[in-house]
């Protein structure tokens, strides 16, 4: 049996956080803190954490605090998303590869969706630029309309939701030469995807919301990357959740604990 000292748990909190343990040392975690007031201390002030940046970031602050209004003003326009594009962009390959029209489906429909959020990577591409998506169609999920119009019909979508922790998933498009799937996930506020390993190479654009993923926060329009091997469990933290549009490449992922039997 593993038995974790301080240092142990301390060294690996935020993967108990993030779900992340692996059984055997999840169980040593929990026995551990079972017996350590300081661990759970720990993990307490760890846990509140997120929580408590965010009410700093979102509480309007004290005029003694602000000093000047443009300060206060500019602060506000941070809060609200204002001015904030894209922070994560496509790399130069995916570029000429969209130029030469030799992108498979999936991954040439993320690449103009992030067009269409974009306006640095239109105006860095002129030419690609072409590609970007028109306006999102009411009464469906926020995919841009260029991009639902050349996908089947979304009544004709079938979504998974179990296993997967509220959020749910449905497979738009299968690329017969590759093998790659083009999926739309929904994200409630504050749920955690699944933790779950990639077993071949994902790109994603958020349609709308905001994920945590490690030290990073992905907000609306970012074009990400998630190699082979990869193993996270990103959270959503926007208040109406997130929409997310994937290319998973053939392999696609597997998820952790209990839910590794279900493939």
């Amino acid at each position: 049996m593993i038995l974790f000292s301080c240092a142990h748990a301390t060294e690996r909190m935020t993967d108990h956080l993030e779900g992340a343990l692996p059984w055997p040392k999840k169980l040593a975690m929990r026995g551990h803190l079972l017996m350590c007031r300081a661990c759970r201390a720990f993990l307490r002030s760890l846990g509140a954490l997120p929580r408590l940046a965010r009410e700093a970031f979102e509480e309007p602050l004290p005029e003694s605090a602000v000093g000047c209004a443009s300060l206060d003003a500019a602060l506000g326009r941070i809060r609200s998303g204002e001015g904030r594009g894209p922070r994560f962009h496509p790399e130069a390959p995916h570029w000429d590869l969209l130029r030469e029209g030799s992108l498979d489906l999936p991954l040439r429909l993320l690449m103009e969706t992030h067009l269409g959020a974009c306006a640095e990577c239109r105006a860095a591409h002129p030419m690609a630029a072409a590609h970007a998506p028109v306006e999102a169609s009411p009464g469906v999920p926020p995919v841009p309309g260029g991009v639902l119009s050349q996908l089947p019909d979304p009544k004709t979508w079938t979504w998974y939701r179990r296993l997967l922790g509220g959020a749910r998933s449905a497979r738009l498009w299968e690329d017969a030469a590759t093998g790659a799937g083009l999926w739309l996930t929904f994200v409630p506020s504050g749920c955690r995807f699944p933790d779950h390993r990639h077993t071949g190479d994902e790109a994603a654009v958020l349609l709308t919301g905001w994920v945590e993923d490690g030290p990073e926060l992905n907000g609306p329009g970012d074009f990400v990357r998630h190699g082979s091997g990869t193993h996270h469990a990103p959270v959503a933290t926007g208040t109406d959740g997130c929409w997310i549009l994937a290319r998973v490449g053939p392999g696609g992922l597997r998820f952790s604990g209990w839910r590794r039997i279900f493939g």
